[in-house]
């Protein structure tokens, strides 16, 4: 049976003091936005964005939105984009697909922010940040999807992609989920990669031993805004979650 997560008391956690003292004021004011509908059965795949955006004319204020009603209707060109990449596949996808964002702050330029505003503030990642990484890999154990989608190459070092490479640990700060992968598979998409879940690393950030994730997939792609907006002939697909 599934774990049953709280996900709103968990991101308020997320949310509370005195984890929010290296937050700038304006993305506290803003508030937090997740998905969910993330933990809704039926979900073979795992889809992990970055955060969610801080569209003009936005106001502040905390809420969730439901990953179905996105793909039911796809606005703004973000969805629409993650919308078609799922429906090229036969059958369709949408249902056995689950959302999930790494952070749930708002902001249109995350990555950045996250890096110029958060992670310089101290040599150590603060516990905002820690925390978010942990309900991530809580949620995808949760989940147990057969395929999981990193869908930002910001994100990768997340998932222990990079844990041999002492460059990207010094990049992040620590080796987060600490997942062990298999050699890449066959994959035509130009700046992809697939790779399989074969253990994890003991000292991640969520204190595991083990892992529900064993044998999945992963496939690790740039922000899906790159293939769509640029060069059409690398567009994604998604491979089958089995």
């Amino acid at each position: 049976m599934k774990e049953t997560i709280d996900l709103k008391a968990e991101v308020e956690k997320i949310w509370s003091e005195p984890n929010l003292e290296p937050i700038p004021e304006y993305l506290r004011e803003r508030g937090y936005c997740y998905c969910n509908d993330v933990l809704r059965d039926g979900a073979k795949i795992l889809m992990f964005g970055f955060n969610p955006s801080f569209r003009r004319r936005a106001k502040n204020g905390s809420g969730s939105f439901s990953f179905q009603g996105a793909m039911e209707n796809p606005e703004p060109v973000y969805w629409s984009k993650i919308s078609s990449m799922l429906a090229d596949s036969e059958p369709n996808l949408h249902n056995q697909t689950a959302y999930w964002d790494l952070f749930s702050y708002r902001e249109t330029n995350g990555q950045k922010v996250l890096t110029d505003q958060i992670l310089s503030k101290a040599e150590e990642p603060c516990e905002f940040v820690i925390k978010h990484i942990q309900l991530a890999q809580k949620i995808a154990e949760a989940v147990k999807p057969k395929l999981i989608i990193v869908e930002n190459h910001d994100a990768w070092a997340y998932f222990g992609k990079y844990f041999s490479n002492e460059y990207c640990a010094r990049a992040t700060g620590w080796r987060w989920m600490n997942y062990m992968y298999s050699a890449p598979e066959p994959f035509p998409c130009k700046y992809s990669e697939v790779r399989r879940i074969e253990g994890i690393h003991p000292g991640n950030v969520s204190g595991l031993t083990s892992t529900n994730l064993k044998g999945a997939k992963v496939l690790f792609m740039n922000f899906i805004g790159w293939y769509y907006g640029y060069d059409k002939k690398y567009l994604p697909f998604c491979p089958t979650p089995e």
